[in-house]
């Protein structure tokens, strides 16, 4: 137990480490993003946790598509919806909705 203690990091030290507020962390915490547990009222993050989490983290920022790639899928997926509702949508409407429906996900709408 004194060990996993000595292993693990605070929100404070967190924050201070990836140069966010702890409010930031916190959020994560709550979210689950960020993999913890309780000591109390106290979060605790295994530096091993952290590490890996900061890892996945980069490989999905990795993944993101440049900019052209995303508004050729747009064009396309706004063609296949004009064609089979017979209603004009363009790229930023596509855009739109794509953001509403990610919102609501994570406002636990759906």
């Amino acid at each position: 137990m004194i060990q996993d203690l000595e292993e693990s990091l605070s929100v404070g030290e967190i924050a201070q480490y990836l140069g966010v507020s702890a409010k930031t962390v916190y959020r994560w915490l709550r979210n689950g993003r960020l993999p913890a547990r309780r000591a109390g009222w106290f979060w605790l993050v295994r530096r091993e946790d952290l590490r890996r989490w900061m890892v996945e983290r980069e490989a999905r920022r990795n993944r993101r598509r440049p900019p052209e790639v995303v508004i050729q899928q747009l064009d396309r997926i706004s063609g296949e919806i004009s064609g089979t509702t017979n209603r004009e949508f363009s790229s930023q409407d596509i855009a739109d909705l794509i953001r509403m429906g990610r919102e609501e996900r994570a406002a636990g709408v759906h």
